[in-house]
């Protein structure tokens, strides 16, 4: 069973969610702001292509309860996927000096 464990003593480089399976963890979310803006999130190599990071998504919002916003490489094939899968739609990065980057947002 997939589990997200939060972080309470976050700080600027440490996950705010580790992303748990069986008690193993396999990953992590940094960084949800205010405005929920997903700064980064990671499934390791050992885990991908197994859904987690689907299911890992479909927890945090249930956690977060609002539209979740992301920017994602634009050659990040498997990112894009899982994101479209959850339900985020592509829109502009949201932050614009990211050229080679597109923007996700998932409304509620």
């Amino acid at each position: 069973m997939l589990e997200l464990w939060y972080n309470a003593n976050m700080d600027a480089e440490t996950p705010l969610y580790y992303i748990y399976q069986d008690k193993q963890r396999i990953g992590w979310i940094k960084n949800v702001d205010k405005e929920g803006y997903i700064d980064a999130n990671l499934i390791y190599k050992d885990y991908r292509n197994k859904g987690y990071g689907k299911e890992a998504l479909i927890a945090l919002k249930t956690i977060e309860k609002r539209a979740l916003k992301l920017d994602v490489k634009v050659d990040n094939e498997q990112a894009i996927k899982c994101y479209l899968a959850v339900g985020f739609k592509p829109c502009e990065a949201w932050h614009q000096s990211k050229k080679d980057y597109i923007g996700m947002v998932w409304e509620n």
